[in-house]
């Protein structure tokens, strides 16, 4: 590989406890080393460890400051 890790862009609500909120943060956890993810959320509530990998996108701010639209 080139050194450029493909981009991986997660939507999920929250990661509060639940099945898929589980499934979301070991994908995390598995992938964070093979691709440069970026995880959409609406509610910051989280209850699972996120690697500092990761770059979170806060689906609440305000579309200017938004910065899912540079992804």
């Amino acid at each position: 590989m080139n050194g450029i890790k493909p981009k991986l862009l997660l939507f999920i609500n929250t990661l509060q406890t639940g099945g898929a909120e589980r499934v979301v943060s070991l994908l995390l956890n598995h992938l964070k080393d093979d691709f440069e993810i970026h995880l959409a959320l609406y509610s910051h509530i989280n209850d699972y460890a996120i690697p500092p990998e990761i770059k979170i996108l806060d689906l609440r701010q305000p579309l200017l400051e938004n910065k899912i639209i540079r992804f």
